[in-house]
């Protein structure tokens, strides 16, 4: 629901920005499997590597709508 709340209910792309200035490029688009959606993001992969997140890590984003952007804390 926090996708549909922001508008990000189709597809579009982000970026993720840290403190530091580092950004990665991801992109957010709903799907429909067997009659029901889901939200598939793409680019993470990129972002988990750089941060050396795991399963289980927790981490708070900022989304700023005026410039497509999710900030890393």
């Amino acid at each position: 629901m926090w996708a549909q709340t922001h508008g990000l209910d189709c597809k579009m792309e982000l970026t993720i920005k840290d403190s530091a200035g580092q950004t990665w490029n991801v992109a957010i688009g709903k799907e429909f499997s067997q009659g029901c959606s889901r939200f598939n993001v793409t680019g993470m992969r990129e972002f988990v590597r750089d941060k050396r997140l795991v399963f289980g890590s927790s981490f708070q984003m900022v989304f700023v709508k005026s410039k497509g952007m999710l900030l890393y804390n």
